[in-house]
């Protein structure tokens, strides 16, 4: 099993986008994995209108942290984004509870929410992996409105802390894709000088594919 930490910065931007009011225009930043039965497991930050399940809460109006699996979004946090806030959000395999779990921690307020989103039988199939997104094919005007979202730390474990292992710094990191889908060359990471402290989005430094990132 594998769990992964996210910790970043809120950025005002998102203040922006929702005044904006074009949710049609989805945007949204995300930790994943891919499981071994075959569905995608995400938790971020999410605007606009993406696919959510019945009953989720999702709202495509204001910014939410939510969770999704399978391509659609199917629980949303009672925690608020906050411009300037620091925020922990992982993906995380609770081995005393026996079931993967959502964590959303508001490192300002000191809220933690945690969802459960799967059961012990979900293994992680593939890397994990780190988006900034639309919901479309390409850009828009609000992923690059977002602009650079800076990631403080991007830890792995294989349990929780306290649950038998603590996290650690991942051994490398690539870029994926210059946007993927459309080669586009306007967003990229840029490495702030230490394993899981970059900067993801709009402008972003490195943009090749597979190019390394530390």
């Amino acid at each position: 099993m594998l769990a992964v930490l996210c910790r970043r910065i809120i950025y005002s931007t998102i203040s922006t986008i929702q005044s904006s009011g074009n949710s049609s225009n989805g945007v949204n930043i995300h930790v994943a994995f891919v499981g071994n039965d075959a569905n995608y497991y995400e938790a971020g930050m999410y605007y606009g209108s993406f696919t959510s399940g019945g009953g989720s809460g999702y709202n495509p109006n204001v910014f939410q942290f939510a969770w999704g699996k399978g391509g659609q979004i199917l629980g949303v946090s009672s925690i608020t984004p906050v411009a300037g806030h620091q925020v922990e959000i992982s993906l995380i395999y609770i081995s005393s509870a026996s079931r993967w779990e959502a964590w959303f921690n508001d490192k300002n307020t000191g809220q933690l929410q945690t969802m459960a989103i799967g059961s012990s039988s979900v293994s992680v199939a593939s890397d994990t992996f780190i988006f900034a997104e639309s919901n479309g094919f390409g850009p828009n005007s609000n992923t690059q409105t977002l602009g650079l979202v800076t990631v403080q730390t991007l830890l792995k474990a294989t349990r929780v802390a306290g649950d038998g292992v603590t996290f650690s710094n991942w051994d490398d990191a690539y870029v994926n894709k210059n946007c993927v889908g459309t080669n586009n060359a306007s967003y990229g990471v840029t490495y702030l000088g230490t394993p899981g402290n970059f900067q993801i989005g709009y402008n972003g430094a490195t943009k090749s594919n597979g190019a390394q990132i530390w």
